[in-house]
């Protein structure tokens, strides 16, 4: 019953015209308290601060640079402005002690690249040591501190970057570390320099930078979970996509439309790990092959002389000629796991496919009519998306994926008070309350952070880290 119930709120969604209304970017303000607070309902915060008192905003935070800058916190956000041409700067708190295992996230505004957070584990010979994850252009750059300099260790292309404002997230244990855009999992990586001490913002050079909600909690992020993705795929930039395959393919008012070779296959898709997800599109078929298959496709990883490569897995498609079919690839190519017909499901409008995974089982879709399962493994599974066989025009629109924790919420359209973009919004905007919980808490009393001196340092990528030691 709870799988039938899921599949009607997917398809009353993808039917309905809430998409002309609510824009995937109105998700973005709230997306990552919304993956804090349900990823784990017992999480507790050990700091957090939304800059709306300024007195207690000016004892948890410390500024790490040289003279020539100036901070303010005003209008529910914090403003660094670096004049150094050279150096770098910090706006750090200290956790005071508190080095549990968790979930450091803030949100960063700023129109140029080298911007970040910085997951401070201590200080080594006087000097900073820890992981910086910097924006850059399109991408994130994920940098270690210590005591002998910097390094950059990883630059990770960045599909959910937003221009201008977005939630970073550092979270993990004494092991590894995980690191999230706006609530999405990019990328992990091995913690060998301990849990964090003091958590900041990083500031380029010559930059203003603005920042807020900051959040630091006990709990350790879940790679699977992540907000709700939702796109009419109206919008050229296809925020959030991969494109994995050639194809001629346009953006309008009515969807993506796409061309397809007579040799290849195109593919895009949402990479992120899957665990138990709902998946959904509307497509239609327009000109080309009519036996040939266009619709959902599962991603995951291949192995090849020892390095994993992202391939398709798994598709779920159907075609103009009144059938559908089930593929999973295996090394001879794609292999049929099931298929047949399914009379009436091109209507002569657009028609949905759904996938819903509950607990290793995969249910597929067509119009809300369960038309086939299977068992899938979970850890298979490395994003979704949509595809179109060879010799194909067709089109899309109304994609979403879900990782099911909207089971949890309601579709109240009660207001809520959070910031967006510097203006209020309310839940009017996303469809969905919070259930009446908080999404910040703010703690208090925390001692301000001891002042701290530097001198200089090798360069940088975006800017000379100054090497600080602490003052008397």
């Amino acid at each position: 019953m709870r799988e039938r119930l899921s599949m009607y709120f997917i398809n009353y969604l993808i039917n309905s015209n809430m998409f002309r209304y609510f824009p995937k970017v109105s998700f973005f303000s709230i997306s990552f308290f919304i993956f804090c607070l349900f990823s784990n309902p017992d999480a507790g915060v050990i700091f957090g601060d939304d800059f709306s008192d300024e007195s207690r905003s000016n004892l948890n935070w410390g500024v790490v640079g040289e003279n020539n800058y100036s901070v303010r916190f005003r209008n529910g956000y914090a403003e660094l402005e670096n004049g150094s041409s050279v150096y770098i700067a910090f706006v750090m708190h200290s956790l005071g002690g508190k080095t549990s295992p968790g979930t450091f996230t803030g949100r960063i505004v700023s129109d140029i690249p080298g911007a970040g957070i910085f997951y401070c584990t201590g200080r080594e010979s006087g000097f900073f040591v820890g992981y910086a994850v910097i924006i850059g252009d399109d991408e994130l750059l994920l940098l270690e501190y210590g005591a002998v300099g910097e390094r950059e260790l990883l630059i990770c292309d960045c599909k959910f970057l937003y221009k201008g404002n977005n939630n970073l997230s550092i979270s993990g244990d004494e092991r590894k570390l995980s690191v999230f855009c706006n609530g999405y999992f990019q990328f992990s990586f091995p913690n060998s320099l301990g849990p964090a001490t003091d958590v900041a913002f990083v500031i380029p050079p010559s930059s203003t930078v603005s920042f807020d909600d900051v959040l630091v909690t006990d709990s350790i992020a879940d790679t699977t979970r992540f907000p709700l993705f939702r796109d009419s795929l109206t919008d050229k930039s296809m925020w959030g996509w991969q494109i994995l395959g050639p194809g001629n393919y346009s953006n309008d008012k009515e969807g993506l439309h796409l061309n397809t070779s007579n040799s290849r296959s195109f593919y895009a898709g949402v990479l992120v790990p899957l665990a138990d997800f709902h998946m959904a599109v509307k497509l239609r078929y327009e000109n080309g092959s009519v036996v040939k298959p266009f619709g959902l496709v599962l991603f995951g990883l291949a192995r090849s002389n020892d390095i994993d490569s992202l391939v398709p897995y798994l598709r779920f498609g159907v075609n103009a000629s009144e059938g559908f079919l089930i593929e999973k690839r295996s090394t001879a190519g794609w292999d049929m796991a099931d298929s047949g017909v399914f009379s009436g499901h091109l209507s002569g409008d657009r028609d949905s496919l759904s996938i819903l995974r509950s607990d290793k089982e995969c249910l597929f879709y067509i119009n809300a009519n369960l038309i086939a399962s299977m068992e899938v493994p979970g850890d298979e599974i490395r994003g979704g998306g949509i595809f179109a066989a060879e010799s194909l025009s067709v089109s899309f629109r109304y994609f979403s994926l879900s990782d099911r924790s909207d089971e949890r919420m309601s579709l109240s359209y009660k207001s809520i008070s959070l910031r967006s973009y510097g203006s209020r919004f309310t839940t009017d905007d996303c469809f969905f309350d919070l259930m009446g919980r908080k999404t910040f808490i703010p703690s208090r009393n925390h001692p301000p952070l001891l002042m701290i001196y530097g001198r200089k340092n090798i360069p940088q990528r975006y800017g000379k880290r100054i090497l600080c030691k602490t003052g008397n």
